[in-house]
């Protein structure tokens, strides 16, 4: 599974719940990943799989210093609800976080 199908996959397990438009993501790249994702459009794309429709709801974060044991590409993505919003109350009971590998 590649980080496109990740984030749409994430982002549908996500919607299935809460409405999509009042969500924030963070996503972490790891490794070779993180090290080559901006040559690779790899934030773009993710970018444009977990976006809303003001698009300012993603963070991606290169982190090519960290890499697991398991292997050296990895994706984290967490959903969060904004500051500003009553629902942040419900997140903090369910956290959301889909840990991504690539298959070698």
């Amino acid at each position: 599974m590649g980080p496109e199908k990740a984030a749409k996959e994430f982002r549908k397990i996500i919607e299935n719940e809460y409405d999509g438009n009042n969500i924030n993501y963070k996503v972490e790249l790891y490794g070779s990943l993180a090290a080559t994702g901006k040559g690779h459009l790899t934030d773009y794309i993710v970018r444009e799989r977990l976006q809303n429709d003001q698009k300012d709801n993603v963070e991606v974060i290169f982190m090519p210093e960290v890499v697991y044991d398991f292997h050296t590409n990895g994706l984290k993505i967490s959903a969060y609800f904004p500051e500003d919003t009553e629902m942040k109350k419900i997140l903090l009971r369910k956290r959301f976080t889909f840990l991504w590998e690539e298959e070698a």
